[in-house]
Order: C-alpha cells, then structure tokens, then sequence
C-alpha cells in the first residue's frame, strides 16, 4: 500500500474541503460529516 498516495489524497481533499468553507458555504455538521466520509 502506497501511503503517500492516501496522504496526498487525504490533504488534497482537505484543501477543496476548507475552499468551500471560505467560500461562505453553509455546511451542517452532517454534511460535513459527510463528504469527509465520503471523500477519504
């Protein structure tokens, strides 16, 4: 297993994650929950 990829992976979708929460996105903690879940 590659971890570096699933790092990268991890980050990269950490990054789109906090774009559009300073982009003033309304996000429910559920929501939230979710495309973390969704996108690991």
């Amino acid at each position: 297993m590659d971890y570096t990829k699933i790092v990268e992976k991890a980050l990269s979708n950490r990054m789109v994650f906090l774009s559009y929460l300073s982009k003033g996105e309304k996000l429910s903690a559920d929501s939230a929950a979710f495309y973390l879940f969704t996108s690991s």
